[in-house]
């Protein structure tokens, strides 16, 4: 057998053993047995999922078992979690749905370390029947039963308060060594002073729409986040000094007055509906992460932080002026932004941008710095004919890795006086989506290693790929004859999309080819083994009928 049938072969045996696995796992998803022999010697073992255990044998638990995830609402009975019989080499127990009736004392094992409730369970919690090992405690969807001071052990350092859960938190209710508490998706009540303990980590549930006063939440918090409702305008000294991270909800839209964000915070998030002008001050030169939803104000310079690095804007749309943007910014995204730019818009410190699908204006050339590595033009579809400047390129050259997303306009002008690439470009990675138009040879960098295109469908001219290519992704829509030098010989993996079909012949892929991918609609006879290269390694073929076509 020849080293291709070799890879054939094994592709088709691989793709077969795949297919034959996703059954068993299926058939196996749930087991039932009478005794731990039938489930010993039940031959699919491996593959099951849900165990149902119906015996009155005490039931041997595997030594190395530390988690448990438990029903124990069961043929319409309850199961005391002590008849289980959980040993204590489980650390973690995760009870889906459990009776809605009081648990007994000793009822949960006390070595018991991680506790989730997730559905049933809404009774009283006493005092000391949480076992003293306990750090994490999770109350399910359906808790809402007023909790008692010391009922929660004091080793407990991660607390979810479920779904429901509604009642005033008071001293002593949380345990003094929490780090981490998320209150639940109804808490909507007042928080004093004292309620909530030195935690690090804070989120304030969906529902939670009370005013924040100074002095309220524990100075210790590094992690702050206000969900859905939470729409209060914050004080001064409301958000805590060692806050690093603040996340304001969907509905948070109230103006913010110097001082409100504390010296030292790194990064803030606003969500959907914050659209309040930004004044100087507003926020510390600490700041180095900034996000905003819908917020569609002028900026203003030096109203961004100076040490920022990283900024967003979702549905900003007004016209940049130079300084708008701090020198300091990497890292910046505009999702809807669709005015014309101009020198300095963009600072030269920015090496990621993202220009969304809105933008699709002209970019003259040198608007762009050179310091751009990474470049996304979601909308961006303008003719090079049009630009009035010649001898020029639109893409600097310090960029190595440009997505296109919807271009799909001629690489130059028609007298070739403007291209897209220079000659010294660094490019290494580039994604044409939308890109549907021939490649004339010396319009694609020489740089280019990575290339993937998604509706290209034109004849591969000899020459057009650069020379140097390592990687080729013809997309969705790819169905062209390949001829020699049509795919350089450098190229090391080729993937064909799922529309690709056309006949192979000797020559057509490349010397240096080691990975193929042909898509499902590719069904052509493979009867020459001079087809592949010598140097191939894995031949790939989503058509699971290729087998029979395969004759080498």
């Amino acid at each position: 057998m020849s080293n291709i049938e070799k890879l054939v072969f094994r592709n088709i045996y691989i793709r077969s053993n795949i297919t034959k696995q996703l059954e068993l796992f299926r058939d196996n998803y749930t087991l039932k047995v009478n005794s731990i022999e039938d489930f010993i010697y039940y031959p699919y073992r491996e593959y099951v999922f849900h165990l149902i255990y119906s015996s009155k044998e005490e039931f041997k638990w595997p030594h190395q078992c530390q988690n448990l995830v438990v029903n124990i609402l069961t043929l319409h009975r309850y199961i005391p979690l002590n008849v289980i019989g959980i040993p204590s080499t489980i650390k973690r127990v995760r009870v889906l749905e459990i009776e809605n009736r009081e648990l007994k004392e000793e009822e949960i094992p006390n070595w018991v370390e991680e506790l989730c409730f997730m559905f049933g369970f809404d009774q009283v919690v006493p005092v000391g029947l949480l076992p003293q090992a306990l750090h994490t405690l999770r109350l399910g969807q359906n808790f809402n039963t007023k909790l008692l001071p010391g009922s929660i052990p004091t080793g407990v350092h991660t607390l979810s308060l479920g779904v429901h859960y509604n009642h005033p938190l008071g001293p002593s209710i949380l345990p003094p060594n929490l780090a981490d508490l998320m209150l639940s998706s109804f808490f909507n009540q007042e928080i004093k002073i004292l309620d909530i303990p030195s935690v690090t980590s804070l989120c304030l549930g969906n529902s939670f729409n009370k005013p924040i006063e100074v002095g309220v939440l524990p100075s210790n918090i590094k992690k702050l986040i206000f969900s859905t409702f939470f729409d209060q305008t914050l004080l001064a000294g409301s958000i805590p000094s060692k806050c690093k991270y603040l996340w304001l909800g969907h509905s948070f839209n109230k103006p913010i007055s110097a001082g409100v964000f504390p010296d030292g915070i790194c990064s803030i998030e606003f969500s959907q509906n914050f659209d309040q002008p930004i004044e100087q001050g507003t926020f510390p030169d600490s700041i180095e992460k900034l996000s905003f939803g819908n917020f569609n104000q002028t900026l203003i310079k030096n109203s961004l932080p100076r040490n920022l690095k990283s900024l967003m804007f979702g549905g900003f749309d007004k016209p940049l002026s130079p300084g708008a943007i701090p020198n300091s910014v990497v890292n910046l995204s505009f999702y809807s932004f669709s005015h014309p730019l101009e020198k300095n818009h963009i600072p030269e410190s920015c090496t990621i941008l993202n220009l969304g699908s809105r933008f699709n204006q002209i970019i003259s050339p040198l608007i762009l710095p050179n310091s751009i590595k990474k470049l996304t033009l979601g909308g961006y579809d303008q003719n090079l004919d049009e630009h009035s400047i010649s001898s020029s390129f639109i893409v600097p050259n310090s960029v190595n890795y440009l997505i296109l997303e919807n271009f799909d306009q001629p690489l130059s002008n028609s007298d070739q006086s403007i291209s897209f690439f220079s000659p010294n470009s660094s490019l290494t990675k580039l994604e044409l989506n939308g890109f549907n138009k021939p490649i004339l040879e010396g319009q694609l960098p020489k740089s280019l290693l990575d290339l993937k295109f998604f509706c290209f469908n034109q004849v591969l001219l000899p020459n057009a790929l650069p020379p140097n290519l390592l990687y080729l992704k013809l997309g969705m829509s790819f169905n062209q004859n390949l001829h020699q030098y049509s795919i350089p010989s450098s190229c090391k993996e080729i993937e064909f999309g799922n529309s690709f079909n056309a006949p192979l012949k000797h020559g057509d892929l490349p010397e240096g080819l080691e990975v193929v991918s042909f898509g499902y609609k590719f069904n052509q006879i493979i009867n020459d083994k001079d087809i592949f290269p010598s140097n191939i390694k894995l031949v790939i073929f989503h058509n699971l009928l290729m087998k029979t076509k395969v004759d080498l």
